[in-house]
């Protein structure tokens, strides 16, 4: 442990600190003479100019510079100047360009909307020619007849639609043009037909046949599997239906495999939502009795628990599927703890014992009230 030896002796104050003296600096007496003149000053012999142009400097006019500048603002004074160098002469209008890049682009617009146009309608006719030639590839002529294999072929010497040229079906525009000179006549009362309404004509035609030629078709689709059946070896027709016996087979142990898994699925359902129902039930009839499940019991407590679950008794609607009935639910008139009542423990005694300290501790009315409508209650039960 250290020690503070500190050998000044302590000297206490005597009085009031002496204040410190300011320093102060010597003062010195200033005398000021006002009868004084200041000197005169030289006068400038050139007086200072004045600037009459806006743009003009105030430098000295002996300047050369000086005077190149006012000599040239002096001829750039807005009414006195004229340009030196003239311009050019406008050859156009100043509107006329932008006329002319417009026109340009309009045309050039024009020349694209009109090739497509062109492109679309040559698209639109081949489609429909290539429709109408599929149309009549698939219709057979009116004088075919069916081959053996159930296709149409033609009469001797008549060639096939699909098989005749293009040009073969068109006829030459020189040759109708000839004979529309050789008849006057015929063409002033030949009418020019829509080439539309054409197609659409002769579709309508196809369409009323169709009918016909897909019985027809059946028919001879029929007639060929027949005979393909009958030209078989009967071994491969035995193959063929023992197979179909093996597929309606499978298809029969699947379907009874997905049955029993269905009733599997919900038996299991049931189980879980009966698990579920009765594990709500008990929640609610431990939360029901939990104010008689603890404390001091005594004889007015078995009568308020009887008349609690009687109330409760006369209101529920028990079933052994939603609501099943326990021992506990059912107002045994006892004096005893229900935490170790026992059905062994119930006989006469007990209910007369009930009844005899109910009807002490009890107004007349009430226990008439009470008494009547539970014996005929519980005897009905």
């Amino acid at each position: 442990m250290e020690v503070d030896d500190d050998s000044t002796p302590f000297r206490p104050k005597s009085g009031p600190s002496p204040r410190r003296k300011r320093k102060q600096s010597p003062r010195v007496a200033l005398d000021f003479d006002f009868g004084v003149q200041p000197p005169e000053q030289p006068l400038d012999p050139k007086p200072k100019r004045k600037a009459h142009v806006s743009f003009q400097t105030l430098r000295p006019a002996d300047d050369d510079e000086n005077a190149y500048f006012e000599e040239d603002s002096l001829n750039r004074n807005t009414k006195s100047y004229i340009p030196r160098n003239q311009k050019r002469a406008r050859t156009l209008s100043p509107g006329a360009q932008k006329r002319t890049l417009h026109a340009n682009r309009a045309a050039r617009d024009n020349t694209k909307k009109t090739r497509w146009e062109q492109e679309k309608e040559a698209r639109r006719e081949r489609r429909e020619r290539a429709f109408l030639r599929e149309v009549l590839t698939e219709v057979p002529p009116a004088d075919a007849h069916f081959n053996g294999n159930g296709f149409a072929s033609t009469m001797h010497g008549i060639p096939e639609e699909s098989n005749v040229p293009e040009e073969m079906n068109t006829p030459d525009e020189t040759s109708i043009s000839e004979e529309r000179m050789e008849d006057p006549t015929s063409q002033e009362e030949e009418i020019p037909e829509d080439p539309l309404a054409a197609s659409l004509r002769k579709m309508a035609e196809l369409n009323a046949d169709r009918e016909r030629q897909r019985e027809r078709e059946k028919h001879l689709k029929g007639e060929e599997v027949k005979r393909r059946a009958q030209s078989e070896d009967p071994g491969r027709e035995q193959q063929k239906q023992q197979k179909l016996a093996e597929e309606k087979r499978r298809k029969e142990e699947e379907a009874r495999r997905r049955k029993e898994f269905e009733k599997i699925m919900l038996e299991e359902e049931i189980r879980r939502r009966r698990a579920e129902l009765f594990e709500r039930l008990n929640r609610e009839r431990e939360l029901r009795h939990e104010q008689w499940s603890s404390g001091y019991w005594s004889h007015h407590r078995a009568v308020e628990r009887y008349k609690g679950v009687s109330a409760f008794f006369d209101k529920a609607r028990f079933s052994g599927e939603t609501f099943p009935l326990v021992f506990i639910d059912i107002p045994w008139p006892t004096l005893k703890d229900p935490r170790r009542n026992k059905v062994q423990d119930l006989d006469w005694d007990v209910v007369n014992a009930f009844f005899s300290y109910f009807r002490k501790n009890s107004r007349p009315q009430e226990y008439k009230d009470i008494l009547r409508p539970q014996s005929l209650h519980l005897h009905s039960r």
